[in-house]
């Protein structure tokens, strides 16, 4: 291989890389046409909710994509909620395995006191977005923290 193509496999595998992560980190919300402005409403309520995204949250059915739309709405009155992105379940999981536990209930105390939620009532008509939530309680596990604290046993010991 030539020192040309070389740099220019490099250069595509930073790219690949970068769009993965930002694709990963900025899932869209695929609305149907009529609830278009819904976006820029959110990000008007919040604007940290854009750069840090979504949860998408409710029954399993409940995913990004397409699916969203159709699923999303849960209970009565049907609303669909988003809550802020806090951290990724591997995030978690690294977090429980390194932080002594205390510094860990401390840590997602904190983390989670910032989410933001975002209701968004039936047919898409309107998005609310709540204010962070006064009082957080975090519960984990001591004999579960025990068990995967520094150690590479599986998850449930």
């Amino acid at each position: 291989m030539t020192k040309t193509r070389l740099v220019v496999a490099r250069t595509m595998l930073v790219v690949a890389a970068a769009l993965l992560v930002t694709r990963a980190h900025a899932a869209e919300l695929q609305l149907p046409p009529s609830a278009r402005a819904l976006p820029a409403a959110i990000a008007a309520a919040c604007p940290e909710c854009t750069t840090t995204g979504y949860t998408p949250c409710g029954s399993p059915d409940v995913q990004w994509g397409t699916r969203f739309a159709r699923y999303a709405f849960q209970g009565t009155p049907a609303r669909a909620y988003l809550p802020s992105f806090t951290m990724t379940g591997e995030d978690f999981r690294k977090l429980a395995r390194t932080t002594d536990y205390q510094a860990l209930l401390i840590t997602l105390h904190d983390r989670f006191k910032k989410t933001r939620l975002v209701v968004i009532d039936q047919a898409f008509e309107h998005a609310r977005v709540l204010p962070p939530p006064t009082l957080v309680t975090v519960t984990f596990p001591e004999p579960l923290h025990t068990c995967i604290h520094e150690s590479d046993r599986p998850w449930a010991c």
